[in-house]
């Protein structure tokens, strides 16, 4: 996926992160960002926002249930 954005080749790249949400059922924040860096090479604007919101959740979810004061998910 990121050799694939590096040579801009988004829908390859929207490919590879789809496929390494598949693997890990989207808990890792990691095919979010990717999807979403995808998702702006393609201008599909709207989709990469929620793309990436979806990341951000990802990796705050660790900190919602292991501190007093979590950040701010979704």
């Amino acid at each position: 996926a990121v050799r694939a954005l590096t040579q801009q080749k988004w829908a390859q790249a929207l490919e590879a992160a789809d496929a390494m949400l598949v693997l890990d059922d989207g808990t890792c924040p990691t095919g979010h960002r990717l999807r979403g860096k995808a998702l702006l090479g393609l201008r599909r604007d709207q989709e990469a926002a929620e793309a990436f919101d979806r990341g951000l959740d990802c990796a705050n979810m660790f900190e919602m249930f292991c501190q007093t004061i979590p950040g701010t998910p979704s």
